[in-house]
C-alpha cells in the first residue's frame, strides 16, 4: 500500500469523544492535522444524531459518519432527511454507515421484538434511500420526501481499532484474484458470463474484469493446481437469465437456480481452473 492510500480516522466512542470540552478540542485538533474521518456508533446510550451534529459544528475538513446506525430504529425516510440536513450543514462531509445491530441489543434497548431478515432489511433501506436520492418517493402518491444529495452509503462499515482508538476504515471489497493456468481460456469463460475486461488480454500475465463496483482479477500461473478454496459470489439482476446465458455459452452450471433459506436465489458454476463462482439475487 502506498502512503497516499492510507487514511486514518477517529473511532468516536459516543460516550466520551464529544462529552467534554477537552474531547471536543482533541477532535478539532485532529481535523486541523488532516485526519480523514470520525465515526460514531449508536450502542452507547447517547443519541448518535446529536453527536453527529456536534461533530459537524466542531470540524471543517474531516468526513463524519456512522459506524453503524441500525436500520431497525429509524425509518429510511427519516434517515434520508437526517443525513441530507447534516450533509448540507457540513458542506458535503457525511457518510451513512448502516447495519442491522443485534437482536439482543434491539430488544433490550429499543423494545424491538423481532429481528427478521436483517440483511434483506439492510438492502431495502439502501435501495429506498437511493430512490430518495434520485428524487423518487418511496411513500404514497402525493406525499413529499427530502432528496439526499449524494451522501455516500456504506453498508455495515467496519474498521480496525488500535490501542489508541484510531480506526482505518474498510470501505468494501475491491477485488477477488484467481490464479489461472490459461489466460485466454479464462477470459473467454468470463466474457461469456458477461464480465467486461478492463485491463489485460489473452497474452497478459494479469487481467482485471469489471464486477459491478468491484473487480475480478486473473493472474497467470502456469500449471496452477486449484483445489476447493471457497466461493466468489456475484449479484446479478436476474438469476434465471444468467443461468440461461451460461447454458447458451456451453457452460454447465452445478445445478439449476434455487431459492435458499437465507433469502437468495442462486446457482453455481466452476470455471476452467476449478474456482467456484456463484450468481445470486436477494429474494
Amino acid at each position: 500500500m502506498n502512503n497516499s492510500d492510507l487514511r486514518i480516522g477517529l473511532w468516536g466512542e459516543s460516550d466520551s469523544l464529544l462529552t467534554s470540552a477537552q474531547a471536543r478540542e482533541k477532535l478539532k485538533i485532529a481535523d486541523q492535522l488532516g485526519y480523514d474521518s470520525v465515526w460514531f456508533d449508536d450502542a452507547t446510550g447517547f443519541d448518535e444524531v446529536t453527536l453527529l451534529g456536534e461533530a459537524v459544528r466542531g470540524t471543517e475538513r474531516m468526513k463524519i459518519g456512522t459506524a453503524i446506525m441500525s436500520v431497525f430504529t429509524r425509518s429510511p425516510t427519516v434517515l434520508a432527511q437526517t443525513f441530507a440536513s447534516l450533509d448540507l450543514l457540513s458542506g458535503g462531509r457525511m457518510v451513512i454507515g448502516l447495519g442491522a445491530s443485534s437482536a439482543e441489543y434491539l430488544n433490550r434497548v429499543h423494545g424491538v421484538p423481532s429481528f427478521v431478515r436483517p440483511l434483506q432489511r439492510l438492502r431495502e433501506y439502501v435501495e429506498i434511500i437511493n430512490l430518495i436520492d434520485a428524487r423518487d418517493s418511496p411513500t404514497e402518491e402525493g406525499s413529499q420526501t427530502t432528496s439526499l444529495p449524494g451522501v455516500p452509503i456504506k453498508s455495515c462499515q467496519v474498521g480496525i481499532i488500535t490501542k489508541r482508538g484510531w480506526v482505518v476504515a474498510i470501505a468494501g471489497l475491491s477485488a477477488v484474484t484467481f490464479a489461472v493456468s490459461d489466460m485466454a481460456r479464462a477470459l473467454a469463460f468470463y466474457r461469456a458470463l458477461g464480465f467486461r475486461v478492463k485491463y489485460g488480454g489473452e497474452t497478459s500475465s494479469f487481467a482485471s474484469l469489471v464486477a459491478g463496483a468491484s473487480f475480478l482479477n486473473l493472474i497467470h500461473v502456469p500449471n496452477a493446481d486449484v483445489r476447493w478454496w471457497g466461493r466468489a459470489i456475484f449479484y446479478v439482476d436476474d438469476v434465471d437469465a444468467q443461468y440461461r446465458r451460461a447454458l447458451d455459452a456451453g457452460i454447465t452450471p452445478m445445478f439449476a437456480p434455487q431459492d435458499a433459506r437465507w433469502g437468495e436465489r442462486y446457482f453455481h458454476v466452476t470455471d476452467p481452473d476449478g474456482h467456484e463462482v456463484s450468481f445470486a439475487k436477494p429474494l
